[in-house]
């Protein structure tokens, strides 16, 4: 049924139907809607997601908790993610706060 895929990680798997990105869980129910231009797997329960040219987080309700700001986004990693933003490449926490 589905275009593309990627693996389950942490209970869930992102999916593609017609250019559209989503997440299923193990019984095939889409429980994250698909509405995003690309999804990455969940690593530390946050997943990197794209949507118009920007990347951001989600968590696995759904919800935002990074905004799509950067050019490119990194998945977390030891409560650290790698990002760029306006051609300058720095880390987040889990919160979107710049860590020097």
């Amino acid at each position: 049924i589905y275009d593309g895929g990627g693996s389950f990680r942490e209970g869930l798997s992102p999916v593609e139907i017609e250019g559209q990105h989503g997440y299923i869980n193990k019984l095939g129910e889409i429980v994250i809607p698909l509405k995003y231009d690309f999804a990455w797997v969940f690593w530390e329960g946050i997943a990197v997601v794209e949507k118009d040219g920007k990347c951001g987080f989600i968590n696995k309700s759904g919800k935002e908790i990074i905004p799509l700001i950067y050019d490119v986004a990194d998945s977390f990693d030891g409560g650290k993610a790698k990002v760029e933003k306006d051609g300058k490449t720095f880390y987040i926490d889990k919160s979107g706060n710049r860590i020097n």
